[in-house]
């Protein structure tokens, strides 16, 4: 994603709950629900955060390397290939409150360290996305790639009220949860989304 004032990096930020990795653990995978976390942690089958000398390592995960074995196609189609995208979206609908915007951020922070790990820009420079669309004050904003609409959320969150955003993604299916993902939010009404690139001859940028 790219925006007036930031880049979207391929990684996630710091989690918003701690969760510590068994002490004196064996080797195996780091996905496993055999690893120990606090009581006050959301615990799942899927994964927990590996912490080496207090800092969040979210690259040693099965998710990542399956992100990384996919990378020729991450590249071509803007999806790994496993179907994390779309469970994005469903777990989203579970498990964030319709209409608030607020808790659906958190959701997908908790599915990308909790589940599966995605490209979004996270919830640590996301931050930083926050404070600039701030500081700016925008009343346009364009957005090139969309992925599943997170940065999105960020900057309608952080952007005026009358501020309008436009989000330009090239992959249909990423569209659709992007967009379904915006709905729950309830923020619809707030961005536009279209299907195209900026290399195709201009039929996107004539229909902004």
């Amino acid at each position: 994603m790219r925006t007036f004032a930031t880049e979207k990096s391929a990684t996630n930020g710091t989690p918003t709950e701690r969760h510590e990795p068994r002490s004196g653990g064996t080797d195996g995978a780091l996905d496993s629900p055999a690893l120990d976390q606090p009581t006050s942690a959301p615990r799942h089958q899927f994964g927990v955060i590996v912490e080496i000398g207090g800092r969040r390592m979210p690259f040693m995960r099965w998710s990542f390397i399956r992100l990384l074995l996919s990378m020729r196609r991450l590249m071509r189609v803007w999806q790994v290939g496993d179907g994390r995208e779309e469970r994005l979206a469903d777990y989203v609908l579970q498990n964030a409150r319709q209409g608030d915007l607020d808790d659906v951020i958190r959701a997908i922070d908790n599915y990308c360290y909790q589940r599966s790990f995605m490209i979004n820009v996270g919830d640590e420079k996301g931050a930083i996305l926050d404070k600039a669309v701030r500081r700016a004050q925008p009343t346009h904003l364009l957005e090139l790639g969309t992925y599943c609409g997170y940065s999105a959320l960020r900057m309608c969150r952080a952007m005026p009220n009358d501020a309008r955003l436009v989000s330009i993604e090239f992959n249909p299916a990423n569209a659709v949860i992007a967009r379904r993902i915006w709905e729950h939010a309830g923020i619809s009404d707030r961005v536009a989304l279209l299907v195209g690139t900026l290399g195709d001859g201009g039929r996107t940028i004539a229909t902004l």
